[in-house]
């Protein structure tokens, strides 16, 4: 119907059995895997390396790819599944003297449910057990040939070996690198290299990923109807199906390849059967009241051109990933409604229904952001579009997020005053204490099992505020007193929205190598952690302490704010520093005490003292 030699997507979600594709996505695994086949090559030394990645996640869509490569560069290749079914066995007469060979080993699919299922209860097996017991004993054969001339014989024949083993993490390091440490350990056993695949399948590579199946299955005249510009490369499926396939499968937390490619098999057999996107999405339990069309346009939660009575309009912007001030600000968009925007690595830019997706257009990556309003980036406008209105979109749950996006936009408001900022940073901080009022903000102290410990909260706009400041700290670290509280280390958290965070670090840093309380023999840095967020890290800080309260909201793993961790980590250090010294004195009062018990016993008994 569709003009293809063969079914570009496999019912089963396993590869093809003659493979026409190409994978996407693996260039980084790719070049490590050269570096193995190339130390097997150059040298006589045999090596080990370990693809290590989920159940579902590529692991012999790379293997695949790994085959290919090794036989462009001349090596001989054996190929088997890791499994319980049959006997594990390597034909050792297939090698010839100084001929590369890659020994590929993939972990057959009903041993990675066993492991997942059982975990280190599989020891149990017997079966199991002997399996993995035989592996080992072929691959320490093949790497130390000489050693094991019982298996292999003529050991100068066994040269330039590469092993290649694909495993999940619960089999690998759950299960192997304990039962078999001596093979299947980087540091301590003959583990050459572990290459871990990249398990992030962003909405842009899901869409290559889809064109490449299409292209590399077509016929000539599809690829020629393609080359004229006749039909797109997405044909029989529209970057709408794509975007309500991606959707559905994040609803359940399964954006990995094989699960969407298996979705996409079925899609592509519903459309070739006459159907269309809305019978998948029924299928798969999604079956509100709602006409096709609107269901479809709810799933792929991307914006149309044609205005419908459903629909309402928003502002569609192509953000290219290189213009990060634009990303800046299509991040800060997102922070208020509960979403973050990774503007450093393109694999964490994906997809957010009705917020914004990616593409990748002549070998560029595009954030296309859906605004409702207008966010002063017009050269990246691509004009009004339509998506489905709130009304609408709440029946497949979308309620919740345009109530989160409503709290962040009022927390992003509060947080515009500096001393509203500093207080949610301190309930990150989740500190508890006398509250003390200081310059250009406050502190609070505590003492916890005898440590004591004050926290400043600071903010400053002007030179001469960081100049007070400076003064005020420089009396606290000298005295280690602050407000007639004694501290025993300390906490800074200075912010600005005006002086750059290097201005404020260059006016502190002279503090920090001063000594402590001007008699201890370490330098301030010692007890005192710092942290400073001038006006070029300002926004980080204030988008950071949204996401953070929002993820709280959601009662999802939210992962404080930077600072808290580097505060948590300078405390405890600062802390061993207390205790040392705590110690120390601790040791030397003890001294004298039992100094004076031995003179009051000698001047009890008549003895002579000595001066």
């Amino acid at each position: 119907m569709y003009a293809f030699v063969d079914l570009p997507f496999s019912p089963s979600g396993v590869t093809h059995l003659i493979r026409r594709h190409k994978s996407v996505g693996f260039e980084r695994e790719l070049k490590e895997l050269y570096e193995v086949l190339k130390a097997a090559r150059e040298g006589n030394n045999n090596v080990l390396a370990v693809i290590i990645a989920p159940y579902g996640w590529g692991k012999s869509e790379l293997l695949d790819e790994l085959e290919a490569l090794a036989e462009k560069e001349g090596f001989d290749i054996y190929r088997m599944a890791l499994s319980l079914e049959g006997e594990f066995t390597i034909d050792i007469a297939l090698k010839k003297r100084n001929k590369p060979m890659l020994v590929l080993i993939d972990e057959a699919d009903e041993l990675s449910r066993i492991v997942a299922v059982h975990k280190l209860g599989v020891l149990g097996d017997e079966k199991f057990v002997k399996t993995v017991q035989k592996v080992a004993t072929y691959i320490r054969a093949l790497l130390e040939p000489r050693s094991y001339k019982n298996i292999l014989g003529d050991p100068e024949r066994f040269n330039k070996i590469a092993i290649v083993v694909a495993l999940t993490p619960q089999l690998y390091y759950t299960i192997l690198k304990n039962v078999v440490p001596d093979v299947f350990d980087i540091t301590s056993g003959r583990v050459y290299r572990e290459i871990i695949i990249d398990t992030r399948f962003p909405f842009w590579q899901f869409v290559e990923v889809v064109k490449q199946r299409l292209l590399a299955y077509s016929d000539m005249e599809r690829v020629r109807e393609i080359e004229r510009g006749k039909i797109d490369p997405l044909t029989p499926f529209t970057l709408y199906d794509l975007a309500a396939v991606y959707h559905l499968a994040k609803k359940r937390g399964e954006v990995a390849p094989r699960p969407l490619l298996k979705l996409m098999a079925r899609l592509f057999q519903i459309k070739k059967e006459g159907g269309r996107l809305a019978h998948l999405l029924r299928e798969e339990g999604f079956n509100p009241d709602l006409d096709d069309e609107i269901l479809e346009l709810v799933f792929a939660a991307i914006p149309v051109e044609h205005k419908k009575p459903y629909l309402k309009e928003v502002y569609l912007y192509k953000i290219p990933f290189e213009d990060k001030e634009a990303l800046n600000i299509a991040r800060e968009y997102l922070v208020v409604r509960g979403k973050e925007l990774d503007i450093k690595d393109p694999k964490n830019v994906s997809y957010e229904p009705y917020l914004y997706y990616s593409l990748t257009e002549d070998g560029r990556l595009f954030v296309y952001l859906i605004a409702e309003e207008n966010l002063g980036v017009e050269r990246y406008l691509v004009g009004k579009r339509y998506v489905v209105a709130e009304d609408v979109a709440k029946l497949v749950g979308w309620e919740e997020a345009q109530s989160v996006a409503i709290v962040a936009k009022e927390l992003s408001q509060r947080l515009e005053s500096p001393i509203a900022l500093l207080e949610e940073a301190e309930r990150a901080l989740g500190i508890e204490g006398v509250k003390l009022r200081r310059c250009c903000g406050y502190a609070t102290w505590s003492n916890k099992m005898g440590v004591r410990e004050a926290y400043l909260f600071l903010y400053v706009d002007r030179e001469d505020e960081l100049k007070r400041v400076v003064e005020e700290l420089a009396e606290v670290v000298s005295q280690g007193v602050i407000n007639g509280y004694v501290v025993d280390y300390l906490n800074v958290l200075l912010v600005s929205r005006v002086l750059l965070t290097e201005t404020i670090q260059q006016a502190i840093s002279p503090l920090m190598s001063a000594y402590w309380k001007r008699l201890f023999p370490d330098p301030v840095s010692k007890f005192t952690t710092l942290e400073i967020y001038g006006a070029d890290k300002y926004e980080k800080l204030k988008q950071q302490l949204i996401k953070y309260a929002v993820d709280k909201i959601l009662k999802r793993g939210e992962k404080p704010p930077e600072f808290v961790d580097a505060v948590r980590l300078g405390r405890e250090r600062a802390r061993e520093h207390v205790l040392k010294y705590t110690l120390a004195l601790k040791k030397g009062k003890e001294k004298k005490a039992i100094a004076l018990i031995k003179l009051a016993e000698a001047l009890e008994e008549g003895g002579e003292v000595e001066a």
